[in-house]
């Protein structure tokens, strides 16, 4: 695996806490920890992200393939460690699924071996949920008054309508990259210039 961090320069020392939020995501997985004190500020001081296409192979047979789960494993397992190292409590890792694993077939056979493992409690996110949590970042770093926000993954779509920066109607739809690419193209390798 290749292993991506990014270290933030200019953690405060002293009694500042940390707080690590894991995205499992269909195709990418990310860890991000934010280092937060008291008063009103906290700062992005450590990321962990790795391609593990937990998703691969989902469209056509409606499970996670052996591979993914064990690259999955493997991320979660070097996540908890990490967690552990850098002495962030339990309570204070807040990891959530999306659609790959909640739409797979054995997904809660993966999560209750992944917990077993790690320890970590993870959070399947619904549909809503996931389109919410989209929105939010949408809207807190952008100028969007009034419009859409398409929150595109590797395994699903969601559009939230915005009316005056406050979160409407969603809806989701089966249309990630990783889903999409492997209904429509032959193949494993990368998509030729014609398809």
């Amino acid at each position: 695996m290749s292993w991506r961090t990014t270290r933030i320069s200019g953690q405060q020392p002293g009694t500042n806490q940390q707080v690590a939020v894991v995205d499992l995501g269909s195709n990418s997985w990310r860890l991000v920890v934010f280092t937060y004190g008291s008063g009103p500020w906290w700062k992005l001081t450590d990321e962990l992200y790795e391609t593990v296409r937990i998703g691969a192979g989902l469209a056509s047979t409606g499970r996670l393939s052996d591979e993914a789960m064990r690259r999955g494993h493997e991320t979660l397992q070097v996540f908890a460690r990490f967690c552990r190292a850098n002495r962030i409590e339990p309570p204070d890792v807040h990891v959530v699924a999306t659609s790959a694993i909640r739409d797979a077939a054995n997904g809660q056979a993966f999560l209750d071996q992944a917990q077993l493992d790690t320890g970590l409690e993870i959070e399947v996110l619904d549909a809503r949920a996931e389109a919410f949590f989209g929105y939010v970042a949408a809207v807190n770093t952008t100028t969007l008054d009034d419009g859409v926000v398409l929150d595109i993954g590797g395994g699903s779509m969601q559009l939230t309508a915005v009316r005056d920066r406050r979160s409407g109607p969603t809806v989701s739809f089966p249309l990630g990259a990783v889903r999409v690419t492997e209904e429509l193209l032959a193949g494993d390798g990368p998509a030729k210039r014609k398809q």
